[in-house]
């Protein structure tokens, strides 16, 4: 009996899992989502305004409001875009 309520609990949290990420609560394609401080801060702004918000840390969060997937989201003025690996492909 021990052996089925454990393999019906393992299986619900799987399921939950799944459905929360196939309706994009998860990240997107495996990358990290900013928080939605980020989004908040940019919802009554423009592209290309400047917006600011406070993190958890205290920290305040200065940058300009971007789009990421259809939405308004601050991009912090110090934020570094990680490099893509070089392509192996011949220039011909």
């Amino acid at each position: 009996m021990r052996n089925v309520t454990t393999l019906i609990l393992v299986a619900g949290v799987c399921m939950v899992s799944f459905s929360a990420l196939a309706e994009g609560k998860g990240p997107r394609n495996g990358k990290r989502q900013p928080p939605e401080e980020a989004f908040s801060a940019c919802e009554s702004k423009a592209e290309g305004d400047k917006a600011e918000f406070t993190a958890p840390n205290g920290k305040i969060i200065v940058g300009s409001c971007q789009t990421l997937d259809d939405r308004l989201v601050l991009i912090p003025d110090d934020h570094k875009p990680k490099r893509r690996p070089k392509s192996n492909k011949d220039e011909s």
